[in-house]
């Protein structure tokens, strides 16, 4: 069955060009003229954004969420289309899945408003600061937030963040993830057709110039998720009265202090703790660690614990199995085991953990390198 992959409310014909389809998805072909048309549509219903609270926004969101999680129907076709397009196992695809809706039900957005704000309802009226001023705060007219892939889910995160500060958006999926912003969208829209009008997603290649070009001038902020490449080639084109605000490749990594490995029983809890975190988003997560460095004279050795981590990680994988490994990614981790047994075999103290068929790889390497 063919995934619509997108949420245009109003789309018109005359808005696109065909189709363009891929893995069994398919989204309108966009022309400039359409997509000017689009953002005019989606600028417009800011007033509707504007002439609701901020409570209230949060309410439809969580109505939203709640649609999509509590149908076990709903939710059994989101985990199985996340999992179709990302190609995590479906195991890893249900957890995420629960683990990011959490993140977008009332009490949590409330929570991150409130972190955020002295008080929330300066996003609704004027609201006095504490220091005798009153402050009023409010988001851009329009948004433009293109999404990265690799972590399903985060599309949906952005496109609530710009709703709170009362600002629509236009979504870029990437078509390795174009599922859940499509299908939070469209339940958004059957909660409150007004408010879904205030949303845009769709999918088109990356590089697609002349679409971009009808669509930056028109718009008060871009929001960018992606790699170096595309980031750059975007902060070239960008106008330079819209704001862009970029998310790009991030590096984690962990530190354990020998206090933490005061006894097998802590080190046993903390190696779980690593190789979930490893392990959650098949590692492609910002907050992926991928070095753990571990400080010496615990009671508990940095080797021993690297060999509780990859029995951890053994045992999760039989809950969260990894995604399938892309041939050039299996080539390159068998080179960089085969590396560390070389340094092994002459005699360095570097171990090599993990089964054969790479489910995970865990390097035990005295020397202290990211």
């Amino acid at each position: 069955m063919t995934f619509d992959a997108f949420h245009l409310p109003s789309l018109d014909s005359k808005d696109y060009d065909g189709w363009i389809e891929w893995n069994g998805a398919r989204a309108p072909r966009l022309n400039p003229a359409g997509v000017t048309r689009l953002t005019n549509r989606l600028r417009d219903a800011g007033q509707v954004l504007h002439a609701r609270t901020v409570d209230d926004i949060v309410a439809l969101i969580d109505q939203a969420v709640s649609r999509i999680t509590d149908d076990a129907t709903e939710r059994t076709r989101a985990v199985e289309l996340v999992a179709r397009f990302s190609s995590c196992s479906v195991p890893m695809a249900a957890h995420i899945f629960d683990r990011m809706t959490a993140d977008w039900r009332a009490p949590s957005l409330l929570r991150m408003l409130d972190g955020e704000f002295r008080d929330r309802h300066m996003l609704d009226t004027f609201r006095p600061d504490g220091t005798g001023r009153l402050l009023h705060a409010s988001g851009a007219r329009i948004a433009l937030h293109i999404f990265s892939g690799n972590v399903p889910g985060v599309g949906v995160t952005s496109i609530i963040r710009s709703l709170l500060v009362k600002c629509p958006v236009l979504g870029k999926t990437a078509a390795s993830e174009p599922v859940l912003p499509v299908i939070f969208a469209t339940a958004l829209a059957a909660i409150d057709p007004e408010i879904g009008r205030a949303v845009a997603v769709t999918y088109w290649p990356g590089g697609t110039t002349d679409l971009e070009d009808a669509v930056l001038p028109a718009v008060e902020q871009v929001v960018h998720y992606g790699g170096r490449d595309s980031i750059g080639d975007m902060s070239r084109r960008v106008p330079a009265n819209v704001p862009l605000i970029t998310h790009g490749p991030r590096i984690s990594f962990g530190m354990v202090g020998q206090k933490a490995l005061g006894s097998p029983d802590d080190a046993a809890s903390l190696a779980g703790d690593i190789a979930y975190a490893t392990a959650v988003f098949d590692q492609q997560g910002c907050v992926s660690p991928h070095t753990v460095f571990v400080e010496e004279r615990g009671a508990v050795s940095p080797p021993e614990l690297a060999g509780l981590v990859e029995r951890a990680l053994e045992r999760l994988s039989r809950d969260l199995p990894p995604a399938a490994l892309a041939q050039a990614d299996a080539i390159a981790i068998r080179e960089f085991r085969a590396l560390a047994e070389f340094r092994a075999i002459n005699g360095e103290k570097v171990l090599v953990l993990g089964p054969d068929r790479l489910d995970h790889t865990i390097i035990f390497d005295p020397v202290p390198e990211l």
